[in-house]
């Protein structure tokens, strides 16, 4: 019989090592505990003393962090935002609006809690105020005492009303017309539903709170061996609605963004560009192909866009009668990921090609896609150029091909819409790229840069 080591905390299922604890005594009742224990695989070789060492060791601290969240978002807390919750419930169902008896008139004062308690609304309030002492508070009068104290306060003294993170998330859901059946909206749905899970369930949003949270997650995630990239997008996914209700506080919270570092050996996903002789042998196998993709790429290797740009182009974005050609990436209306990504940039590399797949219905054909789709099927196409590439490489052709034909980082920012940080310009140098970016002498430069980059393709 193999030797299975014995230390506090371990046991094992079926042969496999698990850390096995109770959770404290005071928790008990807590809405996120569903089991009396807190029980979780180790994931190390049973017959490995020494690792199952250090992984008890580890899951001590995940466990004792764990507690802390608990303790953070604890049922007194919650208890009572839900007491506050149905008080004023309470009232919005008899129509009383807060202050109500706050008048400054007497008599009209008089008038309203004679009215009010003549109402039979906070008979179990009245009863119970006559001899506090020899009773317990139950969950109705609480109710009906907060209710009262809200009829009392005049409304601009009210306290603000703190949220949940799951009414957050809720609010920032139908601000945004967010459905399930949009798969994008599905994803957020899920990252946000494992941000709680991975703390201690749901908790009033406060500065610490979120920074607990936020932490908790990023660090699960990280112990889990998720790519740092996506743990980067998973915490945009969490803090977009939480930056968007505290833009609604009249005291804003101070939330920021945990760092997130690449794991211990892991390679940072840089997409390649496509090279030169790359580039002319994916032309030479689009000849002939006068569909969407083609007009995908003649447009990618304009703009640098990507598939959520490209899904969101009209005909409008298009103005190809004018003197210098153009079309507008990320404009007006459009969902972008900063406001560098709105930019118009001057087409001269088969124009006329680009112009007859609109006329011919390649624009609305690829615009009706999903980008998810898009992305995948042009991933598919490049990588029978470049077996490495996918969607995003035609992003960096676009910067590959500027820096090979020497073109100054103020036209770059330009035509792919890069921010001065991503193209190490302060923001004084990025200002001039900014001022009268539309004007056809601005437009010149930009399109005798474009001429220069694509002179080397078919």
């Amino acid at each position: 019989m193999a030797y299975l080591l014995s230390m506090k905390y371990l046991t094992y299922v079926k042969g496999l090592p698990y850390y096995q604890r109770r959770y404290p005594t005071r928790l008990k009742g807590h809405p996120s505990l569903t089991s009396a224990q807190f029980k979780r695989p180790l994931h190390v070789p049973a017959d490995n003393p020494s690792a199952i060492a250090q992984a008890v060791e580890a899951m001590t601290k995940v466990y004792e962090d764990y507690i802390s969240l608990l303790e953070t978002a604890n049922m007194s807390v919650l208890t009572e935002i839900e007491l506050e919750r149905k008080a004023r419930s309470l009232l919005k169902a008899k129509g009383w609006q807060d202050g109500l008896i706050s008048v400054d008139d007497i008599y009209l004062k008089e008038q309203a809690t004679e009215y009010l308690l003549a109402s039979g609304v906070f008979d179990a309030l009245y009863e119970y105020s006559k001899h506090p002492q020899d009773q317990p508070k139950s969950t109705t009068v609480k109710i009906q005492e907060r209710a009262w104290k809200r009829l009392q306060k005049p409304p601009s003294q009210a306290a603000t009303e703190h949220k949940l993170f799951s009414e957050v998330f809720k609010d920032f859901w139908e601000l945004r017309a967010m459905s399930d059946q949009v798969k994008e909206h599905r994803r957020d749905q899920e990252i946000w539903k494992k941000f709680l899970s991975y703390n201690a369930g749901d908790a009033l949003v406060t500065e610490e709170t979120v920074r607990q949270y936020l932490q908790q997650f990023k660090n699960k995630r990280v112990q889990d061996g998720v790519k740092s990239s996506t743990i980067t997008k998973n915490l945009s996914v969490i803090l977009a609605p939480l930056n968007a209700y505290n833009e609604t506080l009249a005291h804003p919270i101070d939330i920021r963004r945990p760092k997130v570092r690449p794991n211990k050996g892991e390679q940072l996903d840089q997409k390649p560009p496509l090279y030169h002789s790359e580039q002319i042998a994916l032309m030479q196998m689009l000849e002939g192909q006068d569909d969407w993709k083609t007009l995908y790429v003649l447009i990618a290797l304009h703009t640098g866009s990507h598939p959520s740009e490209a899904v969101q182009l009209t005909s409008d974005s298009f103005n190809l009668n004018a003197t210098i050609p153009t079309v507008t990436i990320s404009g007006d209306g459009s969902k972008r990921k900063n406001e560098n990504r709105n930019r118009s940039v001057p087409l001269v590399y088969q124009v006329d090609r680009i112009k007859g797949l609109i006329e011919a219905g390649a624009l609305t054909v690829m615009t009706r896609k999903d980008k998810d789709n898009v992305g995948v099927q042009i991933k598919a196409l490049l990588k029978q150029v470049n077996p490495n590439a996918s969607a995003y490489s035609l992003r960096h052709t676009l910067r590959h091909n500027a820096d090979a034909a020497n073109v100054s980082s103020i036209i770059q920012m330009a035509l792919g819409g890069w921010s001065a940080k991503e193209l190490g310009l302060s923001s004084h140098m990025a200002g001039y790229g900014e001022l009268g970016k539309d004007v056809i002498e601005r437009l010149k430069p930009r399109q005798d840069a474009l001429i220069s980059m694509l002179a080397h393709l078919p």
